[in-house]
């Protein structure tokens, strides 16, 4: 065997040591709460902006309460918009642009959409309905880079029912245009939209073949950015079958992916792949236990390969947490389902930060899931669980569930609502977890600034970079190539004095050399080499 032979077994031997021995640490860092004395709020969206400020929305008081926090939990305002209808308006979804501005739609018996700024200065709302009877009702929303927003949902139509509605405006809250879509009279309802890669908008709904039957159809629509329709694909449904879409995401190249699902009258998950002219790829089926498997969420990793998160319904009335994953082509590489402390888990968000798959939701005794906690799950790529955590406020009579999870810079957030024992009303939760793993837990006094070679080193594709301060400060972890291109940030944020460790995942980068250097308040600390050999 020759050397450069018992160098790859050498650091291929390495790796695996490294993969069966590493922990994953999160710490809970902070929880908020906020409720309304005598009242109660229901949590709706949560959103992060570039600097990793936190805006959570709910209903409250007849109406859209806004709150912002900062990275370290203080509340920096909070605001209340009324309909000045006589029906309260309701919060269904929140966006923030690269300026910070915070947009949230929301509905009355019209739809609405309202802008601050930053600093939480109501700027305008803009209202909808449609020319017909009937109400109309915002269901999603995305912004492009320059501040405009879409808008998809229903709304009355002439003679039609209602029609799938989809909206522009610009960033001074004018509607540059509206686009109905009407299937044969039938109702019509916008769940899903998107901005693809290829500047298009891509919408996902269903139609109804009658007021009063449960059969469903679904609809992928496909609009330029100046409105002109591209395209209408159609998914059948059997007679008395009942299709919902679930959720939409598009990969690295432009594909779309339609998550939903089918009551048999159970109910089965459906994955449908199309590509950027409107072809359906392949298409995907998953049954659970019985009929009994309900999805929540698509996601994908850096090489395209798709992750569905869902619940099953087990053999003893429990759900359990389900994760499938697809390779690009469709084929199923693994089906896995978790029971934890022997209770009901329902997942209703789910990401992918840092190579590790992030999951939130309830967890309870039974299904429906009653008496419920908060629960927040990490896994590696493998849907092997490393790290969960249950929370409910210290209540012994629990009604608590978390929404929404958001990931940045190394933390992510969890926003939920829950009552408990004493207050019946609901209040918000907010909770923060860091992903970045403090290693000596504080009691190590540290004495210099310390950069450490990353290691293993040569590596393929994940390495560890471990550091230690001195001080507090603000601290920057940046990648570069050979050619001294900043290629990614690792850290940007505020960090007590301790020590550090963090994983790169070069799993997109091309074999070669690399640099990464610390700074501290902007200051250089020190600069090392690393090799990525694939």
């Amino acid at each position: 065997m020759n050397n450069s032979a018992i160098k790859i077994l050498f650091f291929f031997f390495i790796l695996i040591i490294f993969a069966n021995t590493a922990h994953t640490q999160i710490k809970r860092e902070w929880v908020r709460s906020y409720k309304i004395p005598g009242s109660g709020v229901t949590p709706d969206d949560m959103a992060l902006d570039s600097s990793g400020n936190i805006y959570v929305c709910g209903f409250g008081n007849n109406g859209i309460i806004t709150i912002k926090y900062s990275p370290s939990g203080n509340k920096i305002w909070e605001r209340l918009y009324t309909s000045g209808e006589p029906i309260a308006v309701q919060p269904v979804k929140m966006a923030i642009d690269l300026q910070k501005n915070i947009y949230i739609i929301g509905h009355t018996l019209n739809w609405h959409l309202v802008k601050y700024d930053s600093s939480g200065n109501f700027q305008w709302r803009s209202r909808y309905s449609g020319p017909g009877p009937g109400s109309s009702y915002p269901r999603d929303m995305v912004l492009d880079t320059i501040g405009n927003i879409y808008i998809t949902g229903f709304s009355g139509g002439i003679g039609t029912f209602l029609d799938i509605t989809t909206a522009k405006y610009n960033p001074q809250g004018d509607t540059v245009w509206t686009r109905r879509f009407d299937y044969d009279n039938y109702n019509d309802d916008g769940i899903k939209i998107l901005l693809n890669n290829d500047n298009h908008i891509y919408v996902f709904g269903h139609m109804n073949f009658s007021t009063t039957s449960i059969r469903r159809n679904l609809v992928l629509l496909k609009y330029s950015i100046s409105g002109e329709q591209i395209f209408d694909k159609y998914v059948s449904v059997p007679e008395n079958y009942f299709d919902y879409p679930i959720d939409m995401k598009n990969d690295k190249e432009g594909n779309i992916l339609l998550l939903c699902n089918r009551n048999l009258p159970r109910t089965i998950t459906m994955l449908y792949k199309y590509n950027i002219l409107g072809d359906t790829l392949w298409n995907y089926f998953y049954s659970g236990y019985n009929n009994n498997a309900y999805p929540s969420k698509v996601t994908t990793d850096s090489v395209n390969n798709i992750y569905i998160i869902g619940g099953n319904i087990n053999d003893s009335n429990r759900s359990e947490l389900y994760i499938n994953k697809l390779f690009p082509n469709g084929s199923i590489d693994f089906e896995k389902n978790y029971g934890i402390l022997g209770k009901g888990i329902g997942c209703t968000d789910a990401l992918i930060s840092n190579n590790k798959i992030l999951y939130t939701g309830s967890i309870g005794s039974s299904s429906p899931i009653s008496n419920s906690k908060f629960i927040s799950l990490e896994s590696d790529l493998a849907a092997k669980i490393k790290w969960y955590e249950t929370f409910d406020n210290g209540n012994l009579v629990t009604n608590f569930g978390a929404i929404r999870i958001l990931s940045f810079d190394n933390s992510f957030y969890v926003f939920g609502s829950g009552t408990g024992n004493i207050d019946s009303n609901f209040t918000l939760f907010l909770i923060k977890y860091n992903l970045l793993s403090n290693i000596n837990n504080g009691s190590e006094i540290v004495k210099e600034f310390k950069l450490h070679q990353n290691y293993p080193n040569p590596f393929n594709p994940i390495t560890n970079i471990e550091f230690r301060i001195t001080k507090y400060g603000f601290v920057t972890l940046n990648i570069y190539d050979i050619t001294g291109k900043l290629i990614e940030t690792l850290i940007n944020k505020n960090l007590s004095p301790g020590s550090y460790k963090i994983q790169w995942d070069a799993g997109n980068k091309p074999t070669g050399i690399y640099f990464y250097s610390m700074l501290s308040d902007n200051k250089p600390i020190d600069t090392k080499r690393m090799i990525l050999i694939k």
